[in-house]
């Protein structure tokens, strides 16, 4: 059985008609086709490694919260749950195992660079955190997303929000739910938007420190989230250069008998998509104070 392993960084295609500009992670191939689930439930699990600022237990309740916010989307049927906590900071597909193996777990889990090689953050210090997104390249379907967390140069906290307006958070802290929900739209198969129309959007690619309005779906968001896990539909819609919305091939595994020649082949790609740290952040506690 042959697999074979590609990487790709932040690539996208604009999924976009005069109305949305929110984009779906590409799949690469020559159709142009975009990724997303063939389930329409999909269970996120915590590590049980305590953050920094805020513990384990914590972080659950906030995946939880922000995992609800692209559940309670009503032009979409997708549900995305956290389950159980794991003992567990790996991330990663292996391809051994194969699907739906316990071992291929949806990850989330803080990096605090404790001194444990697979415990350090090894990318850019803006960065607040990065989601890994595991999908077969031959038809799209994602089979395999981890969320890793930088809290070894960015402090959390989960702000106390009366309305998007008035919140108070620690000073210098980043909302832990703000960039959670954030990291679930990558999940879902959602990029980052490049048209400055949607710097409002939870999926546009910076957030300032004490910025909570990323916990609440913008209309590009579910724009997007809809297209791709539209209610009633079996499969997700994939994303085209004129936005127009086509069924994926039905994912199979094709075998023969010719005996020791045979292969299996699946392209499995891996995608990473990051949130940055806004160069122009200020801290606040009421939106437009200075």
């Amino acid at each position: 059985m042959k697999i074979i392993l590609l990487s790709l960084y932040g690539s996208i295609l604009l999924c976009a008609s005069s109305v949305s500009a929110y984009q779906c992670t590409f799949n690469g191939d020559i159709n142009g086709t975009s990724v997303g689930w063939f389930e329409r439930d999909v269970v996120m699990q915590v590590s049980n490694v305590n953050g920094r600022e805020i513990s384990a237990a914590d972080l659950q309740g906030i995946s939880a919260a922000a995992a609800q916010s692209w559940t309670d989307v009503p032009c979409s049927d997708m549900s995305l749950r956290i389950g159980e906590m794991v003992n567990d900071i790996r991330v990663g597909f292996d391809w051994v195992k194969g699907i739906g193996a316990r071992e291929n777990k949806n990850i989330i889990v803080f990096r605090n660079g404790n001194g444990q090689s697979v415990d350090e953050w090894l990318r850019s210090t803006s960065e607040y955190a990065i989601t890994s997104v595991t999908w077969i390249k031959s038809n799209g379907r994602i089979v395999d997303t981890d969320i890793e967390i930088n809290n070894v140069n960015t402090a959390y906290d989960h702000c106390d929000v009366s309305s998007e307006d008035i919140y108070t958070c620690e000073s210098g802290t980043a909302d832990l739910q703000s960039i959670l929900t954030h990291e679930m739209g990558h999940v879902l198969g959602l990029d980052h938007p490049t048209d400055s129309s949607n710097r409002e959007s939870t999926m546009w690619a910076s957030a300032g420190l004490n910025e909570v309005k990323k916990r609440s779906l913008e209309q590009d968001d579910t724009d997007g989230i809809c297209f791709l896990y539209a209610a009633e539909e079996t499969l997700p819609g994939q994303c085209t250069v004129n936005a127009e919305r086509v069924e994926p091939a039905v994912f199979t595994l094709t075998r023969s008998n010719g005996g020791c020649s045979q292969s299996q082949k699946i392209d499995i790609v891996i995608s990473w998509l990051i949130l940055l740290l806004s160069s122009s952040n200020r801290i606040r506690r009421r939106r437009g104070d200075t």
